[in-house]
């Protein structure tokens, strides 16, 4: 669903930003969690394009007639 690998998930679950928890030897999560967890994802992804795009140098003007 989420298309990462479990490892990924379990340093997700770790850090905090996904809530989950362990029903014998599965991990649950609730739907609600999941949703917040897709949206902070996007959040921050939308986040770094727009930082990308502040630091991005700006090339020189090139005129034709100044050649």
């Amino acid at each position: 669903m989420l298309h990462i690998s479990e490892r990924t998930i379990f340093r997700h679950i770790r850090e905090g930003e996904l809530k989950g928890f362990k029903a014998g030897r599965e991990w649950r999560f609730e739907q609600s969690d999941i949703d917040a967890f897709i949206a902070l994802r996007r959040q921050k992804a939308e986040e770094d394009i727009l930082r990308k795009r502040k630091t991005v140098p700006k090339l020189p003007s090139v005129h034709p007639e100044a050649a």
